[in-house]
């Protein structure tokens, strides 16, 4: 009988999946489980191996780290979830809403907006702030100012995450910039970059040496980074490739600027999947070094009002939308923790309600599960974000560790 870990394995032989990392563990620091399958880059003639120590571009997997970097703040009483971070983010006072365009004209109708935005809706992307590269209307609104974003671009964060809302604080979800806003407001409130900020605060409690937005500053690092790959077949932007079938090929460069112009909380980071693993780690344990025990149960606890909790839904309805939100279960209730999304009800992976997950653009997906005990991450450096094989394959892979811990459980 072939198992999972062998189904997986031979998908990455055939091409239909690239390198992948694979790490699991338990709350009770008995069960684990490690694994680095294919090659790091595809690049012809130069392809070598994934190994668990390769270096990864992992996106907005390094939203939940900033969150933590936040909270930590709020915990020494230098902010608060409900404060008005326009007092801090001086860039955020006195923003409008984006109502629509003049027809003909194109011209945006921009009202003045009513409500403050507050860290909570930061944290939980019920600012009113979208990305200006994948939003629809955030696209069309930059048009009407003569320029096309790209997530490549090296544009500074305060030019390019400043933008008018598309709701009013609070009263909506939109995944955007705002982890970036956040990551700002922790650097602001130290006086140091976030890039210090977590290297005192993250890095060194949990023994991490290899975790940066910079490469430029550690060759080290640099010299272990996998390759981008792309599922050919062709795509619009950030949507579901037209052939999940498509081949894969090597991408030459980066994906973004390399080196960075600063420190972006929302997606800049890059690591190795044991590292980032051991945030995840800590705080599935409760373990103390990051957090004190209250503020990791506010991490697992619903944030969002009805009204963003309901647009959150709706958005996640659509299967294409939900496969570039995180890929998380179609058809479940969600809604926003701290550092995650919070799956209300169980899924036929064995992941139980009130487990807290995200993803990052090159197709990784981590779960922290409080209630099985259980934490892990599937990571790729595979763009489109939401491959169809990738969302298969992940799947495949979160229930064979459920299974799997269920099994040694029984044997101990």
């Amino acid at each position: 009988m072939t198992t999972k870990e062998q189904k997986i394995e031979a998908a990455v032989a055939a091409g239909e999946i690239p390198g992948l990392i694979l790490l699991a563990t338990d709350t009770a620091d008995k069960f684990y489980y490690g694994k680095a399958i294919g090659n790091a880059s595809l690049k012809p003639g130069a392809e070598r191996p994934m190994t668990l120590d390769t270096t990864l571009a992992i996106a907005s997997c390094t939203k939940i780290i900033t969150t933590i970097a936040v909270l930590q703040c709020v915990e020494r009483g230098q902010f608060g979830l409900d404060d008005d971070v326009s007092t801090v983010l001086g860039e955020l006072h006195d923003l409008k809403v984006l109502k629509g365009f003049e027809e003909g004209t194109e011209a945006p109708i921009l009202v003045p907006a009513k409500n403050k935005i507050t860290l909570r809706h930061l944290l939980t992307h019920s600012s009113g702030i979208a990305y200006d590269f994948a939003d629809p209307n955030m696209i069309r609104w930059r048009a009407s100012t003569g320029h096309t974003p790209d997530i490549g671009e090296s544009t500074p964060l305060l030019q390019r995450a400043t933008l008018p809302l598309l709701f009013e604080p609070g009263e909506g979800f939109v995944y955007g910039y705002s982890l970036d806003w956040a990551g700002i407001l922790v650097a602001r409130l130290n006086n140091v970059s976030l890039e210090d900020y977590i290297q005192k605060n993250i890095c060194e409690p949990l023994a991490i040496t290899d975790l940066t937005f910079h490469l430029e500053k550690n060759e080290e690092v640099r010299a272990k980074l996998a390759d981008f790959n792309f599922r050919m077949g062709g795509m619009t932007q950030f949507a579901t490739p037209a052939d999940p079938n498509g081949q894969l090929t090597w991408i030459p460069g980066r994906v973004w600027p390399d080196p960075v112009v600063e420190d972006y909380g929302g997606w800049g980071a890059l690591t190795s999947g044991p590292s980032f693993m051991k945030v995840l780690v800590s705080i599935l344990r409760n373990d103390g070094k990051l957090l004190r025990p209250g503020t990791v149960e506010d991490m697992f606890t619903d944030q969002l009002s009805t009204a963003s909790k309901e647009m959150l839904n709706a958005t996640l309805s659509i299967p294409e939308v939900n496969n570039y939100l995180g890929g998380t279960p179609l058809g479940l209730q969600k809604t926003w923790g701290l550092g995650g999304l919070i799956v209300l009800e169980d899924h036929t992976t064995g992941q139980k309600a009130g487990s807290l997950r995200w993803a990052g653009l090159p197709n990784l997906f981590w779960w922290i599960d409080r209630k099985v005990g259980l934490c892990g991450l599937y990571a790729s450096q595979l763009v489109p974000t939401g491959d169809p094989k990738s969302m298969e394959w992940s799947t495949v892979f979160i229930q064979d560790m459920y299974e799997r811990v269920e099994r040694f459980r029984a044997k101990v």
